[in-house]
């Protein structure tokens, strides 16, 4: 039975798999190839992709080395009947990456060795060169829709490759901008299923129809950051700064584009640390940009700051004991240090430097005219107040 997965259906499957399963399942939903043909990758196609992207003499570790997220991979795929020219989206570049990468620690291979495999984890001696199981994609892809079934109350969602391939046929037919007959013949082309009498074998301009359906092709939110919708350019940096416009999804691009190039390397999170950590950041941006107060720039010390802001928001949320610390009039100096080391157990303190800054900041936040009234309760929301206020430069003079 034929049925349509939706990105968040897959998402939920790829959120919890392990590095193997997450390439696969990505692999074979962004590029439209039948399970069968994962089996026969090599290293060395994987370098021929990308070939593109890399200088003469690179080696697998150099191109594991680059910007996942600009690689669009062209797959060249030839058999004894049949022809393909494929493409996957920077996302499954990033999963091939992840899943290379920790292979790498455990196995050794080389260009000749299979693209997609099984490694023992527990005794690297076990590892070997063969090619998975036939059944292999099949019984992974079964046992995760039981899963997924359980998870969904009995509901019939039929996770299996066979659905996996026909979403992408559905995603093609919907997006493509091409008459039925030309989409039937890309298809094909792309899905590795047709010969070099297909009109679009020769198309110089071949990946620019690809390149139109990456946005729906999109599995984890983050991702949607390396895509412009509709065919905008997404315009320069310059114009958006110069002309302070920044719509909803601008702001999601650049949060993303952040987030991968100075956060993810550093800190090593989880999906549902990432969506909160991120959301925060989202909810600052959306309040100043709406806000009429100051003009509003998203650069990338702007987004430093945010996603500093963001953390101790987390931090504080976090932090189980109770933030309750009684500022008396007289004796500020004393609560000052109270209130430095309360950051210092909640986890806040790092994010600011500057001791001294800090002091200045609290002193002055505690005597501001409405606080001046005898006595002033410290809270969790005083605390974000205050390192805020850090974090933005206040009382700098």
């Amino acid at each position: 039975m034929r049925q349509i997965l939706s990105n968040e259906i897959i998402y939920e499957v790829i959120k919890s798999s392990n590095v193997l399963h997450k390439s696969m399942i990505s692999f074979m939903f962004t590029t439209g190839l039948k399970h069968d043909k994962l089996r026969t990758f090599k290293i060395k196609d994987l370098l021929r992709a990308c070939s593109a992207f890399m200088d003469n003499g690179e080696s697998i570790d150099d191109l594991l080395k680059k910007n996942s997220l600009e690689i669009i991979p062209c797959w060249r795929i030839s058999d004894s009947s049949n022809v393909g020219i494929c493409f996957n989206t920077p996302e499954t570049t990033q999963y091939l990456f992840d899943y290379l990468k920790d292979r790498q620690r455990y196995a050794n291979f080389n260009e000749e060795s299979y693209l997609f495999k099984n490694y023992n984890k527990g005794n690297p001696a076990l590892n070997d060169e063969e090619q998975l199981e036939k059944d292999f994609i099949t019984k992974e892809l079964s046992r995760k829709k039981k899963d997924l079934n359980k998870l969904h109350n009995g509901d019939e969602i039929q996770f299996n490759p066979g659905n996996i391939t026909y979403t992408f046929i559905k995603i093609c037919n919907d997006h493509l901008k091409l008459d039925d007959s030309d989409k039937k013949e890309l298809i094909a082309l792309f899905q590795a299923n047709t010969t070099k009498e297909n009109k679009f074998y020769d198309d110089p301009n071949i990946k620019e129809y690809y390149t139109e359906l990456v946005q729906y092709l999109t599995i984890d939110p983050i991702y949607e950051s390396y895509h412009y919708p509709d065919g905008d350019d997404g315009g320069s940096v310059e114009d958006d700064e110069e002309n302070n416009v920044y719509s909803d999804w601008d702001i999601k691009q650049k949060i993303g584009s952040y987030y991968m190039n100075n956060i993810k390397t550093v800190h090593k999170l989880d999906y549902n640390e990432y969506d909160r950590l991120c959301g925060i950041v989202y909810d600052l941006a959306i309040y100043d940009r709406d806000s009429k107060h100051h003009t509003f720039i998203l650069n990338d010390e702007s987004l430093d700051n945010y996603f500093k802001k963001a953390k101790v928001q987390v931090l504080i949320e976090d932090y189980t004991e109770e933030i309750h610390v009684l500022v008396n009039e007289g004796n500020i100096d004393v609560k000052i240090n109270e209130i430095i080391h309360l950051m210092d157990k909640i986890g806040v303190l790092y994010l600011i430097q500057d001791h001294n800054h800090l002091i200045k900041v609290i002193k002055e936040y505690l005597t501001f005219p409405i606080h001046d009234y005898g006595e002033f309760v410290i809270t969790s929301s005083a605390i974000n107040d205050i390192i805020n206020l850090c974090i933005d430069g206040f009382f700098m003079n």
